[in-house]
């Protein structure tokens, strides 16, 4: 069997939608306390524990229950929740967009549900339909994505906004200017699929109200969290930058799960935690100060720490200059990148300094080549500006976090905006009124982790595509393409379905058929190799004529074939006798004749064998069943 880390793609789709169930009254009467039908199911990482928990009117089952009553017997089920493939090189998992990105995540599927009602029969010895498994909808769902980047703890919240969708969609509230989401991008980039984050999502259902309390923070959770000596040390009063704040603002929301019980994204919490916290802490409130004065007095919090004010004073001194050409003076940096005239940005550029000491970590941007050569921003050759408005676009965008100035042939930093806070003041309890802690009855609760490297693997009938149109083209092309390259191109029987399996995720068959040089097999969809068993199963076309037919997801085939009369085969047997077992059925009575030959051979002829039945009918709607 080929590694774990190969990806098997299937030519097939499967449909994973479903009903859902979150009625309060019927959640009273689910017993969530044993989980009635459990189910062994088998991943990547091991074996896990599929659980089904029933209402109580499923107390009654028996096995000499009615039919319709059976029916209407139900189970909640949360599945095995897995991250879903978003597009069709079946290896990306997140879709970003300039406020955030997102993943969806595969509940309770189809399959699932069909193992379910085996442990039924087996338990109860009652057929039950799958319909009768039903998705548990949650009231909360929030997800924690963790990563270590250069030894530093990166966490990143995010919950589901819409809880009655399937798969469910979970957001992370992180624009393109966070520093988080710019690290996990460079992950991504760099590492790919290669890469597997801790990624854990917490599932819970409501029940009754129990109480509602105001967010506050006493001091001892502060000293226990080290909050307080990260931000003064020895220091009884520090200054803070807001990019301090707000990495404070994300430690506090992570520690205190702020998510988890107030339902709030991080930005949400964000904008209404700084100015309360602020107001509460501080003996002033953020304004520009004195460069020099503020780099001696500033917290440490979240800082390099070799970090010197004089030299980050020294090397800031040197980010800027004046050129002069001809008779014009542009401000530069020191990548001779112009401000105020047409130039191209140097996109290789940082917005890190080279001593140790970062920007972004600083709390503002101290003006890059990226952010001071854009060429839209700053006009062009023919709009020429002077020294004064060039500097007042410089300090436009910087986000006026600093305030620069110009000293003769140079530009140095005059002012940085801060805020002071006093350590006495971390001693009592900071209420935050806005914010509302409503606890609930739990009515169940559980956590999971989601897995990247599933992603490269089959799990049996849960696959999703979007763009079924691009990846038809896309094996087309690999198909086209690895001919090309064999001797003798695979074969197998007409209607199977088989699948493409490479050695790794990141070197796939891309959408020009690229990747065949890392070709490892075909395989036949039989239960084998990892793939799920659709032996007798068939791909289905479109029927525009046919809704359920032509939906994407299904596949055909049944357990029984059926045949008209005409349709039943010649065929011989190499034995000296046989029975067939034929089922015909009319729906009309009628006197007529139906005759058909049966013929075999051996060592010794028996000859010609014929027979016939007899049945009343005035319209033929005969078959034949075969298994």
């Amino acid at each position: 069997m080929q590694s774990k880390k190969q990806l098997i793609t299937l030519l097939f789709l499967i449909s994973i939608t479903g009903y859902h169930f979150n009625e309060e009254k019927d959640l009273k009467n689910i017993q969530f306390e044993t989980a009635d039908l459990v189910v062994d199911y088998k991943t990547d990482h091991g074996t896990v524990y599929l659980e089904a928990f029933k209402s109580k009117e499923t107390n009654l089952i028996s096995q000499n229950l009615d039919e319709n009553l059976i029916k209407k017997f139900k189970w909640l089920s949360i599945g095995y929740p897995n991250l879903v493939r978003l597009n069709s090189s079946l290896s990306n998992y997140i879709v970003f967009h300039d406020q955030g990105f997102y993943f969806k995540v595969n509940m309770l599927t189809d399959y699932q549900k069909s193992k379910f009602t085996d442990i039924a029969k087996q338990k109860y010895g009652i057929d039950i339909l799958p319909s009768q498994i039903i998705s548990l909808e949650p009231s909360i769902f929030v997800c924690y994505i963790y990563f270590f980047d250069e030894n530093e703890k990166i966490v990143i919240n995010g919950n589901s906004l819409n809880l009655n969708e399937f798969p469910i969609r979970v957001d992370f509230l992180e624009p393109t200017t966070s520093y988080k989401r710019q690290i996990l991008e460079r992950k991504l980039v760099k590492e790919g699929n290669k890469w597997e984050p801790f990624i854990e999502c917490k599932f819970q259902v409501n029940g009754n109200t129990l109480k509602t309390n105001e967010f506050s923070i006493e001091g001892k959770q502060l000293q226990e969290i080290g909050l307080v000596d990260k931000l003064f040390g020895p220091a009884s009063s520090v200054f803070v930058t807001r990019d301090q704040m707000s990495k404070l603002t994300s430690q506090i929301y992570s520690e205190m799960k702020i998510i988890e019980n107030y339902e709030m994204t991080e930005t949400q919490f964000s904008e209404k935690f700084i100015e309360d916290f602020i107001f509460q802490t501080s003996n002033m409130a953020f304004k520009h100060v004195n460069i020099e004065e503020a780099l001696k007095s500033l917290s440490k919090y979240n800082l390099d720490k070799d970090f010197q004010p004089d030299k980050v004073l020294k090397e800031m001194s040197k980010t800027f200059k004046i050129k002069s050409e001809g008779n014009k003076k542009h401000i530069v940096t020191n990548k001779e990148n112009f401000i105020g005239k047409n130039n191209e940005t140097d996109s290789s550029s940082s917005d890190s300094f080279n001593f140790g000491f970062n920007s972004d970590k600083f709390g503002f941007n101290a003006g890059s080549s990226k952010t001071i050569g854009n060429r839209k921003a700053f006009g062009s050759s023919e709009q020429e500006k002077s020294l004064n408005d060039q500097l007042n676009e410089l300090n436009q965008h910087t986000q006026n976090e600093v305030i620069w100035e110009i000293d003769g042939e140079k530009v140095i930093p005059k002012t940085i905006n801060v805020a002071s806070l006093l350590k006495s003041k971390f001693s009592s309890t900071l209420s935050f009124k806005r914010f509302k802690n409503v606890q609930f009855e739990a009515l169940f609760k559980k956590s999971f982790r989601l897995y990247t490297s599933s992603l490269s693997s089959v799990v049996p009938y849960d696959k999703y595509f979007e763009e079924i149109e691009k990846f038809n083209g896309l094996l087309k092309n690999f198909k086209r393409n690895f001919y090309e390259k064999l001797e003798k191109s695979p074969s197998f029987r007409k209607g199977m379905i088989i699948a493409i399996a490479t050695k790794s995720v990141m070197e796939s068959f891309d959408n020009l058929g690229v990747g065949y040089s890392d070709y490892a097999g075909w395989y036949l969809c039989n239960g084998l190799n990892n793939t799920p068993n659709l032996t007798g199963r068939f791909l289905v076309g479109l029927n525009s004529e046919n809704f359920e037919y032509s939906k994407i997801g299904n596949i055909g085939g049944l357990n029984k074939v059926k045949l008209d009369v005409s349709q039943l085969t010649s065929h011989y047997h190499m034995d000296e006798g046989h029975s067939h077992d034929i089922n015909m059925q009319s729906t009309n009575d009628g006197l007529h004749t139906h005759l058909y030959e049966d013929s075999y051979s051996s060592c010794c002829s028996k000859g010609l064998q014929h027979s016939g039945s007899s049945y009343r009918s005035t319209n033929d709607d005969l078959t034949r069943y075969t298994q």
